[in-house]
């Protein structure tokens, strides 16, 4: 959607932007595109009883958005990449299904991060490419609530399981000895990462309406107009939703990551010097290489760092578009969405890349 048709009307001296931004507001990348002013059509129409004069005004409002060469890109990319986010996140989560009689917390983990991966494969992806080939919102105001809030639910649940696989292979670093206590810890974890992002995800039923668009025809969109009074109510959103989705996690990802490789580094360090306390505990060594399990240890250090790759750059631009007045061209938001939105697609890659790699060592 070309960003020249992303007006702002002024009605009652308050402004209304057409669009909004993000996954908080509307989902659209191409939000951070600069917007335009435009007449009210409303107001046009209460000023001029005359039908000449209301005619000529009507042809200066803007026309609805249209389809076009970013329209397809859109829809192209994201089909392509709903192909095989889909086939990818399925056939792990038939693997993990399959696997679930070894009670391994790992296997366990990647088949719910599957599940959180296919809600944003469906209400991210595919409802994004569906609603860029029809440029306006038909699906109604249930179905705007509905979807909004399962966009974010899936962000939300996608990235506390990331957490919690950090959170697991740290404590089997740290705590080698807490094997049989790890599948009830794991699954209560679980358990609030489900809670914590239904809670997070209820303000989006709240504040995503269906209105209709400033334009002489029908048109009508799943947006937030009216739903802030101020400004800085819309940014106080935008930064706890930032923090409790990026930001907390993030450090909290890295915290659990840099315990591991102090652990791993200062016991190699003391076997290597040849501590007297270490050899005499050699099977407790061992047993806490054999517990982190070096090889899922890597894969999940690997889906960390995807993780933050994809989704930092997307943040970075939340935040600076939240208070600035500086926007992004249109075709840089849109790279920088669909950089986000390749999270939940490279990370069944990423599992079935060390699965083939263990398989090829296993023939070797």
């Amino acid at each position: 959607m070309d960003s020249k048709w992303i007006p702002d009307i002024t009605i009652n001296n308050k402004s209304i932007t057409a669009f909004e931004l993000s996954f908080l507001s509307s989902i659209r990348p191409e939000l951070f595109s600069k917007n335009f002013t435009s007449f009210n059509r409303t107001a046009v129409q209460l000023l001029f009883s005359n039908h000449t004069f209301v005619a000529y005004f009507l042809e200066k409002l803007p026309r609805i958005p249209i389809f076009n060469e970013m329209s397809m890109i859109k829809t192209v990319v994201l089909s392509c990449m709903f192909v095989v986010a889909f086939i990818g996140n399925t056939a792990t989560l038939v693997q993990m299904y399959r696997m679930r009689r070894r009670k391994s917390t790992i296997n366990l983990l990647l088949l719910h991060l599957a599940i959180a991966d296919l809600l944003v494969t469906f209400f991210c992806i595919v409802s994004e490419a569906v609603w860029a080939s029809t440029i306006q919102w038909f699906a109604g105001n249930f179905m705007c609530k509905l979807v909004k809030f399962l966009q974010v639910f899936g962000l939300y649940l996608s990235t506390y399981i990331i957490v919690i696989i950090a959170l697991d292979r740290c404590l089997a670093i740290l705590d080698p000895m807490s094997r049989n206590r790890a599948p009830r810890r794991v699954r209560t974890m679980i358990t609030v990462a489900w809670i914590m992002a239904g809670f997070f995800s209820t303000p989006q039923v709240i504040i995503f309406k269906v209105e209709r668009g400033p334009f002489p025809e029908d048109f009508f969109q799943c947006v937030t107009y009216g739903t802030y009074s101020q400004p800085w109510q819309e940014q106080l959103y935008s930064c706890l939703s930032v923090g409790f989705m990026f930001i907390i996690p993030l450090v909290a990802m890295v915290s659990a990551y840099m315990l591991i490789f102090h652990t791993i580094a200062k016991k190699s360090r003391d076997f290597q010097r040849g501590a007297s306390d270490m050899l005499s505990r050699g099977p407790v060594r061992g047993q806490l290489f054999r517990k982190a399990k070096v090889k899922s240890l890597r894969m999940t250090a690997v889906i960390v760092v995807a993780f933050i790759v994809c989704w930092t750059p997307y943040f970075v631009i939340l935040i600076l578009h939240t208070f600035s007045s500086n926007k992004l061209d249109e075709k840089s938001s849109l790279w920088i969405f669909f950089f986000g939105m390749a999270n939940s697609m490279i990370n069944p890659l990423i599992y079935r890349a060390f699965q083939i790699s263990k398989n090829r060592k296993r023939k070797r």
